[in-house]
């Protein structure tokens, strides 16, 4: 598990295990995201919610929009271009 950027008591991570397509896990206290980065030109999208708020969620979902190209990057040199 590598920590590719932290929003607030948020961690977003990228399981070096993982599979495709690209996405990557947001993790805070007792919760948990899966959101896929989708394609060039697509916006992140969530995948499964464990425990996120609404509030939380789109604050999550906003940040990683910003940042969807160094994490679409991340993502390829960790597993390569899947």
């Amino acid at each position: 598990m590598v920590t590719v950027l932290r929003l607030r008591s948020f961690r977003i991570v990228i399981y070096s295990n993982d599979h495709p397509p690209p996405h990557v896990h947001a993790i805070g206290p007792e919760c948990e995201a899966k959101v896929a980065l989708g394609e060039h030109g697509e916006h992140p999208r969530l995948v499964a919610n464990h425990g996120l708020t609404r509030a939380e969620l789109e604050m999550v979902l906003t940040e990683i929009g910003e940042e969807v190209e160094l994490l679409r990057q991340l993502w390829r040199e960790i597993h390569g271009d899947a």
